[in-house]
């Protein structure tokens, strides 16, 4: 299984060595910044695919189901309220 950066961080912190103060503020600031890209990423897609959705004779002619009972969009949504913190 693969180690994360954040997990080996919080691993060496947990043993009081060999990480400094700024080496876990970084690494946070990084892991920020990638949520914040992957979220910016999955808002645009969502948008790319409800403007598809609304295209008569588009490629999306039915619904598509993440899974029993869920729809695409609303597992995406689901996705993008628990990043914003307002699920």
């Amino acid at each position: 299984m693969t180690t994360t950066k954040a997990q080996r961080l919080a691993d060496t912190i947990r043993h009081w060595g060999g990480v400094t103060p700024h080496q876990v503020a970084d690494e946070l600031l990084r892991l920020e910044a990638q949520a914040a890209a992957s979220l910016s990423a999955l808002k645009a897609t969502k948008a790319t695919l409800e403007r598809v959705n609304q295209e008569r004779g588009g490629p999306i002619v039915d619904t598509i189901w993440h899974g029993p009972g869920e729809t695409l969009f609303d597992f995406i949504d689901a996705a993008i309220q628990e990043a914003e913190g307002t699920a």
